[in-house]
C-alpha cells in the first residue's frame, strides 16, 4: 500500500485535518497509528479505508488496475474496526456472517478466539444463537469491541485497520488481542490506532500525527529518541 502525499479537509476546502502525508507499508507488516486526540488518526483511517476521499493526492493498493478500479480493488481487500462499534439486532451468528456469509462453525470459533470472545460467547444461553440488541447493547463496551473484531478476523479481508478499537479492553485482553494478531499478519497489514502507546511498541513501524501531518515514521525504539512528539506522548504515560 502507498499513501501519496494526501490532504483532506471536511468542507473540501477548510481546514486541512490531513496535510501532505506519504508512506509505503508493506504486506506482513503492522503499522501503529500514534498522536493525541483530535491529530488525525480516524480520519486518516478513513481515507485508507476509502470512506473519504482525499482532496488531492491518492492512496493505492496492489494493482496497476487505472485509479478508480485501483481504489475498488483496495477498498474490496479491507475491513475496519471504529471504536464506536457497529453491531445490530439479531444473533450472534448474524452479527459475525455479515463479514462472511458461507463461514463454517470452525472458521467462527477461530475468530473468535483471536479477538477473545469466544469464552464469553460461549457462556451465553444460546451461544452463537443468542440474540443482540440493537448496536448491541445488552453487551459490554468490551464484548462489542472484541465481537466487532473477531467479525473483522473472519471476512479474511488482507488489510485490517483497528481505531482505537482496544479502548473498552483491560490490558491484559488487548496484549492477547495484539498477540495472536501479530502471530497472524503474515500475507496482511494491520493498522492500529491508539492513544496507549504501549498498545503501539510491539508494531512493525509507528506513524506519529501531529495537527494533521505526519512527523515520524519508524520504530518505537527509534522513534523515541529522534521524534520530540513521539518522546512527549511517551513520557506522559510513564514510558521513558
Amino acid at each position: 500500500m502507498v499513501v501519496n502525499n494526501i490532504d483532506f479537509s471536511y468542507s473540501g476546502q477548510g481546514t486541512k485535518i490531513i496535510e501532505e502525508i506519504s508512506f509505503h507499508v508493506r504486506s506482513g507488516e503492522m503499522i501503529g497509528i500514534a498522536g493525541s486526540m483530535g491529530m488525525g488518526k480516524t480520519t486518516l483511517l478513513k481515507l485508507l479505508a476509502g470512506y473519504e476521499n482525499p482532496d488531492s493526492g491518492e492512496v493505492i493498493g496492489f494493482t496497476d488496475a487505472p485509479d478508480g478500479k485501483r481504489r475498488l480493488d483496495l477498498t474490496n481487500r479491507i475491513s475496519t474496526v471504529f471504536q464506536e462499534t457497529s453491531l445490530f439486532s439479531g444473533t450472534v451468528r448474524d452479527n459475525l456472517l455479515l463479514a462472511k456469509p458461507d463461514a463454517t462453525d470452525t472458521e467462527i470459533e477461530v475468530a473468535l478466539k483471536v479477538a477473545q470472545a469466544f469464552e464469553f460467547i460461549d457462556e451465553l444461553p444460546d451461544k452463537l444463537e443468542s440474540k443482540l440488541s440493537k448496536m448491541g447493547k445488552n453487551l459490554s463496551g468490551g464484548q462489542r469491541q472484541r465481537l466487532s473484531i473477531a467479525r473483522a478476523i473472519l471476512s479474511g479481508k488482507e488489510i485490517l485497520l483497528l481505531d482505537d478499537s482496544f479502548s473498552a479492553l483491560d490490558y491484559l485482553t488487548e496484549s492477547k488481542i495484539r498477540a495472536e494478531l501479530l502471530n497472524r499478519k503474515k500475507d496482511h497489514i494491520i493498522f492500529l490506532s491508539s492513544q496507549r502507546i504501549a498498545s503501539l511498541m510491539a508494531a512493525d513501524k509507528i506513524l506519529v500525527l501531529e495537527n494533521g501531518r505526519l512527523i515520524g515514521f519508524d520504530k518505537h525504539e527509534k522513534l523515541i529518541s529522534s521524534c520530540a512528539a513521539y518522546q512527549e506522548l511517551c513520557r506522559s504515560q510513564g514510558i521513558e
